[in-house]
C-alpha cells in the first residue's frame, strides 16, 4: 500500500518552491509531511504559521523538527526548527539568520 498524498493550504505569504508542493499522508498511525516552501517577502518570519494539518494527521503532542536550509545567502548551511502543535505548524528557530532569506526543506514523519 503506498501513500495517498493531500496538499496543505500555504498561509500567511509562504508559497511552493521548486514545484514542491507542501503535502501530507499517512500510512496507520504513521504521518508524512514533505514539500519545499519560500516566504513571498524572501525573508521568513519566525513565530509565522505557514500551515496547518487537519484532524486524525495531527502528533498528540507537541512536535519539534529540524529542518535543512538551502538557497542564496546559506553560506555553510543551516537550519530551522519546525513546531507543530494543535495542527498549526511554524518556523520558531535558526541557527543561522541568513538562513531566514532562504527555502525550507520539509520532510519529516511522526507518530498519531
Amino acid at each position: 500500500m503506498g501513500y495517498q498524498w493531500y496538499d496543505l493550504e500555504l498561509l500567511n505569504g509562504f508559497q511552493v518552491w521548486s514545484g514542491m508542493s507542501l503535502q501530507y499522508a499517512k500510512i496507520g498511525s504513521m504521518v508524512t509531511v514533505r514539500g519545499i516552501i519560500i516566504h513571498e517577502s524572501g525573508v521568513t518570519p519566525l513565530q509565522s504559521e505557514f500551515a496547518v494539518l487537519p484532524e486524525g494527521f495531527r502528533p498528540s503532542g507537541g512536535f519539534y523538527v529540524l529542518l535543512p536550509i538551502s538557497g542564496a545567502g546559506v553560506g555553510g548551511g543551516g537550519y530551522v526548527r519546525m513546531h507543530i502543535s494543535n495542527g498549526r505548524m511554524l518556523f520558531n528557530y535558526t541557527n543561522n539568520l541568513s538562513a531566514l532569506s532562504a527555502n525550507a526543506d520539509v520532510y519529516c514523519s511522526f507518530l498519531i
